[in-house]
């Protein structure tokens, strides 16, 4: 984590898990944005089994002075995590710290991802 004067940065936020290498894509996902917007702040957080839980995520970022974070949902599909959870921890998290959140679609909601994963699973089993 660096320092940084700007007042809003970007949370990767995904599910977690028990196995360590699980997170593995999102740690890269979160150096190729990072080569993409070298200048944005960007961090990632779990819901679960994994640290940085989404508290710690977001302290770290208010410490540096972030009084704005996007949401990037690391999550194919809206389901009760993205219905009923993330809601919760922002709804908590703004009344605590006044930040203010915006959330991104999960991604199976984004139209160009869709269609670039179909376009990989047709290219791939086209080989296979």
């Amino acid at each position: 984590m660096t320092t940084t004067t700007a007042k809003s940065a970007l949370l990767l936020f995904a599910h977690g898990s028990s196995d360590p290498g699980w997170a593995a894509p999102f740690v890269k996902l979160k150096r190729a944005i990072q080569v993409r917007d070298a200048r944005r702040l960007v961090e990632l957080a779990y819901l679960e089994r994994m640290e940085p839980s989404f508290d710690v995520a977001v302290a770290a970022l208010q410490a540096q002075g972030i009084r704005e974070i996007t949401i990037a949902p690391i999550f194919l599909a809206i389901g009760g995590h993205m219905r009923k959870d993330l809601p919760k921890l922002i709804e908590e998290t703004h009344l605590k710290t006044g930040i203010a959140f915006r959330v991104l679609p999960a991604l199976g909601e984004v139209d160009a991802l869709l269609g670039a994963i179909a376009d990989w699973v047709t290219d791939a089993a086209k080989q296979a």
